[in-house]
């Protein structure tokens, strides 16, 4: 357990515990011990199940998960595989860093191996799997190393499988996340469906059923899940190849310093852009009315320009980032000139807008504030969507990370000369 909890940097959430009276004091002591820790408070006759029973209803209700089915209890058995590495001998054999001893894990990938993928040969090494977990890795390790031309799907980014259950199960998954999760299901598909890869899908969903505690993990059935997961992302994301840019279209104002000043202000306001799917009918509702009052902004803007009549070179347009608004130094020439504030209410020294441009912005910056919160509820609904299809993620996240780390452990492996040693009964 030192071991284990030491390779996270003493993180591990939640860590529920419970003690005799001031025992606190004796855990602050232990350097690999859980900072972030739950004390339960039980009586101290209490027994070893009813503790576990009290960790379990109280993991449910952090996250929000139903008690029944209950947990499955399940027990170490100590006369069967390997054990769990103590600290000393993990730190001893360079699994965990200790000053003087080379780092085993870093000699086992080459130096541009994805930083999950040290992550988890370290955690096999700390906690050594199940016989029948070892002879699947040595058949899937075996499959990669006959054959050396195999290309594998693209893998462009593998979002945590932590973060994408916790992510989900909250539902406040943001656009980067999705946008992984995208990549990573394209290329399991094709890992799926692809009679290429048929030699190393038997030992790759035998791994993956042990990792996530299934019984087995059915190919036909994950890539229908996994289908059902991109057309969900599809449907409430917005295509990537097809650009969601609010400048398309921005008239040719007075000076180039006025233009991108303007432009400046509109992708500051419009940061939202290119997340939601415009076709979905709140998303595009939004998007109408703030096409509508960004129309009117660049009106008003080309109005005052055309009282001001600026030579070319001149800079007489102000964006605020701080104060988001657009100003002009000069008050010449306007017919209705108007004092600017910033976002206190105070009056600002040569800085002035007109009437019209005022009440365009105001129009403007409640369109774009009311998009955004309309992007952000349809990143939510998908996030509640792709809730039911959770056990399917958990389980391709996992099969991509094997399936990564095998490859580049192999061909690591045989750049070096390595080959699978020989085992005898």
């Amino acid at each position: 357990v030192e071991a284990l909890l030491a390779e996270s940097g003493g993180f591990a959430t939640p860590v529920f515990v419970d003690g005799p009276r001031r025992s606190f004091v004796q855990a602050d002591r232990w350097s690999w011990f859980p900072k972030q820790r739950k004390w339960l408070g039980l009586p101290s006759d209490v027994s070893n199940s009813q503790f576990i029973d009290t960790c379990c209803q109280s993991l449910c209700a952090m996250l929000q998960l139903p008690l029944q089915p209950g947990f499955q209890k399940i027990q170490l058995d100590g006369e069967v595989g390997l054990q769990p590495l103590s600290l000393a001998t993990a730190q001893n054999l360079g699994v965990l860093p200790r000053s003087g001893v080379p780092c085993l894990v870093d000699h086992m990938l080459d130096d541009f191996a994805p930083a999950f993928a040290k992550r988890t040969l370290r955690r096999w090494l700390l906690a050594p799997r199940s016989p029948a977990a070892v002879a699947s890795m040595r058949e899937l390790s075996s499959s990669l190393m006959q054959d050396d031309t195999l290309t594998l799907p693209s893998f462009q980014r593998i979002p945590p499988v932590a973060k994408v259950v916790a992510y989900i199960s909250a539902k406040t998954g943001n656009e980067r996340l999705f946008r992984d999760l995208l990549s990573c299901c394209n290329g399991l598909i094709v890992l799926l469906e692809n009679q290429r890869y048929a030699d190393l899908l038997s030992p790759l969903l035998d791994l993956v059923a042990l990792e996530v505690g299934e019984r087995e993990v059915d190919s036909h059935k994950l890539a229908g899940d996994l289908h059902l997961v991109l057309q969900l992302i599809r449907e409430h994301m917005n295509d990537g190849s097809i650009p969601d840019d609010p400048l398309v279209g921005l008239p040719s104002f007075i000076g180039v310093g006025t233009s991108r000043t303007v432009e400046r202000f509109v992708e500051a306001n419009e940061s939202f852009r290119g997340s939601a799917s415009p076709a979905q009918p709140d998303v595009a509702l939004v998007y109408s009315a703030v096409d509508a009052c960004r129309e009117e902004l660049f009106e008003a803007v080309s109005e005052a320009m055309q009282s001001l009549n600026p030579q070319p070179q001149d800079e007489v347009l102000v964006f605020n980032p701080f104060d988001n608004d657009l100003c002009f130094k000069q008050k010449q020439a306007f017919a209705h000139a108007v004092k600017a504030h910033d976002r206190r209410g105070k009056t600002k020294n040569d800085r002035y807008t007109t009437p019209r441009l005022l009440g365009a912005s105001s129009k403007y910056l409640k369109a774009t504030r009311a998009a955004d919160i309309a992007v952000q509820d349809c990143l939510t609904e998908l996030a509640t969507q792709l809730s039911a299809h959770i056990p399917a993620l958990r389980a391709a996240i996992t099969m991509a990370e094997l399936l990564i780390v095998a490859h580049r452990h192999t061909a690591h492996a045989a750049s070096r000369g390595w080959r699978l040693p020989q085992l005898s009964d």
